[in-house]
């Protein structure tokens, strides 16, 4: 996998915070905010690394995908997926429902 960051991206399914677009799933990513880097499948790899999440921060893997390319958070953070900041994993802001 290659990685490498940017500034911004114009991607379809993202979501604005601030001035930046944050990709939640696209086929294709050219730039990333700055607090992100840039990945993209090779299609030489047999696997590819899914997203590291808050609720998901476990390394898992799944088929390759060719082609494809993501925002993710830089090693060793992972995307609290509500808010679109990277956190430490242990470090990760929690949802607290309350009963009414």
């Amino acid at each position: 996998m290659e990685q490498g960051t940017g500034s911004s991206g114009d991607v379809p399914r993202s979501i604005e915070r601030a001035d930046h677009m944050v990709s939640i799933a696209t086929i294709g990513v050219e730039d990333c905010p700055e607090w992100m880097v840039l990945v993209r499948s090779n299609c030489k790899d047999v696997f590819w690394l899914q997203q590291r999440t808050c609720d998901h921060p476990e390394s898992a893997l799944e088929g390759v995908t060719c082609g494809f390319s993501r925002c993710d958070c830089p090693e060793p953070m992972v995307l609290d997926t509500n808010s679109f900041n990277c956190y430490d994993a242990d470090n990760c802001p929690t949802i607290i429902e309350l009963d009414t």
